[in-house]
């Protein structure tokens, strides 16, 4: 028997006394999974129950010949697929020869494993151990190629198949390249491509035409250039560059879109993408639109076949508003950096995630000592409640709060601070943290502190500059009194009658208006004096003054003129109506009791201004002589001018 049969037949169960070769049933594997490829059917293990089932094959072989099923099904996917890439339908059959290769080896060492017992193989001849080695050795080999196949077509996310050492393209232009090492190696390759470029569970490839509506309504500007000319506009790049229609895009110069000062640096990407030295090209540039405005954009290009030419695929991205809002960011974080306030970053659970230079300066800590620290480290332990519950509001209702407060230093010493705090928001509008502005008011404290101090020692200067004023205002009073009345009366005293008497003289005078004075003398109070001594005549005093301030009214002024004479002055008083007042105050005096049960009458004298009297001193002359008219007409009673009234 020869070295095929000795390693290819296998007995048959179920009484089929004869064998059939391994490469037979590969064969069938490989026609069944071609058919079903072409019908849209996945290379399922559609042999393996009819092998095992109905013919008895022993499960090792039949999954051999399962696994050629397989290989058939993703080779007649490959041919559709390279059929709709406008690719050569053919396979490199060296690398289809390999994977049978590593197919068969397999299917032995699985047979040689599992066979013993039940199914043997050849006329029970022993099969060679070195044989057996090298078929394990294949496989880890196979098995090895396989692992990083896998992998690079995993990271890459290949659609495309290696064809030898050349770029094949994908469906959506983009070229991939597989590395392969070796002819051997390239027939597992080619297996683990196929499998991956076939679509699972049996489903058909996406056609071309969706990848096409994929790129047409892409956000981003797709261009197509081939070394002399735009070829390629989906609707996004009409947009970008001010196109009406692809018209006004297609057919213009690879540059004219690019700014003139760096038509070199891009002609020097562009090139090696061209001549298939670079796969792809990445790059910030100022384009031009139509209308000759500039834009900032975001270029990634890469080469493709396109209409069987090589051209190369740009996508464009408008990062304008992207670049201002970096530009704003930088200077903003410029100013955060120069600002001498203290500028924090707390996370929504207190903990700390940005520190400016100025924090630093007012707490001591470096940026990398407390960042991701809880806020708690800069609070005295009396503030921590406050402060988390006045982060809970801020984050809440997004409304800022001020305070000052104290902060711990990291020295331990103290900090005055005037803080405030506000949210930050995202881009939903929520608050994703907060932002913490606190300025050293330590020295601002200290001269308030100061001041307060020094105003509150002036208050206590002007408490006693107060009371030393009120003081003095009742020294005042009292001398005034010492200086106006009369100490023992309580009355004017003879020198403010005379002063009140003269200004009333002149405004009667100068507004013509009537003016009386009153004067009376106490009758024979020198002998009461003499009979009841000088106490008892001074309490008659102080009492008839008493009598004569309750009689009198108020516009009245009431003066002691000496000893026991007094005076009355009578703005706007006539003669009649003087006469009547110092009638009932006569009468007054008659009806009061006295302590020493001795009556006390006086006599009056009344006078009134008239134009011929030239001065207040006239005046009184007047009701002087008026009084003495009473005290020779019998006393307790009023005169006045010539007439004397008696009581």
């Amino acid at each position: 028997m020869g070295w095929g049969e000795h390693f290819w037949l296998a007995r048959l169960g179920a009484g089929i006394g004869h064998a059939v070769s391994l490469p037979a049933l590969a064969a069938v594997g490989l026609f069944v999974g071609y058919v079903a490829g072409m019908f849209g059917v996945g290379g399922g293990f559609l042999l393996t129950p009819i092998l095992i089932y109905v013919f008895g094959v022993p499960p090792p072989v039949a999954v051999g010949s399962a696994l050629c099923q397989k290989c058939g099904t993703s080779t007649s996917s490959f041919l559709k697929y390279r059929r709709l890439g406008r690719g050569e339908p053919r396979i490199d059959l060296v690398m289809l020869g390999g994977s049978l290769i590593g197919v068969d080896a397999g299917t032995r060492l699985l047979s040689y494993l599992t066979g013993l017992g039940r199914w043997h193989v050849g006329h029970g001849q022993g099969v060679p151990a070195v044989q057996v080695v090298l078929d394990a050795l294949f496989i880890a080999l196979l098995s090895f190629t396989a692992f990083y196949t896998f992998r690079d077509a995993w990271q890459a996310r290949l659609r495309v198949v290696p064809r030898g050492d050349k770029t094949i393209p994908g469906p959506l232009g983009c070229a991939r390249t597989l590395p392969t090492s070796g002819k051997l190696l390239r027939g597992a390759r080619i297996i683990w491509t196929l499998i991956l470029s076939s679509r699972k569970s049996g489903r058909r490839p996406v056609p071309m035409k969706t990848f096409s509506h994929l790129v047409e309504h892409s956000p981003d500007a797709v261009l197509i250039k081939t070394p002399t000319q735009i070829v390629y506009a989906n609707r996004a790049a009409l947009t970008l560059f001010g196109a009406p229609t692809p018209a006004a895009l297609l057919g213009k110069a690879p540059l004219d879109l690019v700014a003139p000062e760096d038509h070199a640096e891009v002609l020097g990407h562009l090139l090696p993408l061209f001549q298939g030295q670079q796969a792809a090209v990445r790059l910030e540039k100022p384009m031009l639109r139509l209308d000759g405005s500039r834009l900032d954009v975001e270029i990634a290009a890469a080469p493709i076949m396109f209409q069987e030419e090589q051209a190369v695929q740009v996508a464009i991205r408008d990062i304008t508003e992207r670049k201002r809002a970096v530009l704003a960011q930088s200077r903003l974080a410029a100013i955060v950096e120069a600002v001498q306030d203290a500028i924090l970053s707390v996370a929504p659970d207190g903990t700390l995630v940005g520190w400016n230079p100025g924090a630093e300066r007012l707490y001591g800590y470096g940026e990398a000592e407390i960042v991701g620290h809880p806020l708690t480290r800069l609070l005295a332990l009396d503030e921590v409640n406050a402060a988390y519950q006045r982060l809970g509001r801020v984050l809440t209702r997004t409304v800022p709060e001020h305070l000052e407060t104290v902060h711990v230093r990291k020295d331990g010493s103290l900090a005055d601070v005037s803080v405030t705090v506000s949210a930050i928001l995202g881009a939903g509008g929520e608050a994703v943290g907060a932002a913490v502005i606190a300025r050293d008011i330590t020295d601002r404290r200290r001269d308030e502190r100061r001041i307060a101090a020094q105003f509150d020692q002036l208050q206590e200067y002007a408490r006693r500059l107060e009371a030393q004023q009120r003081e003095l205002e009742e020294t005042n009073a009292r001398l005034e009194a010492l200086a106006t009345t009369d100490g023992l009366t309580q009355l004017l005293n003879h020198r403010v009658f005379e002063q009140r008497l003269s200004e009333e003289f002149l405004r009667a005078r100068r507004y013509g208006e009537p003016l009386s004075v009153i004067l009376l003398d106490v009758d024979h109070f020198k002998a009461y004096n003499d009979l009841f001594g000088h106490l008892a005549g001074n309490e008659v005093l102080r009492k008839l003054s008493k009598v004569l301030q309750e009689h009198a009214r108020e516009t009245d002024q009431v003066a002691r003129f000496g000893g026991e004479e007094f005076a009355l002055i009578l703005p706007h008083t006539g003669v009649e109506e003087a006469a009547a007042l110092a009638e009932r105050l006569r009468s007054a005096l008659e009806e009061t009791v006295w302590s020493a049960q001795h009556p006390i009458t006086a006599s009056f004298g009344v006078c009134v201004l008239t134009p011929e009297m030239d001065g207040p001193d006239v005046l009184v002359a007047c009701a002087d002589a008026a009084m003495y008219r009473a005290k020779a007409g019998g006393r307790n009673r009023v005169a006045g001018g010539t007439t004397a009234v008696e009581g």
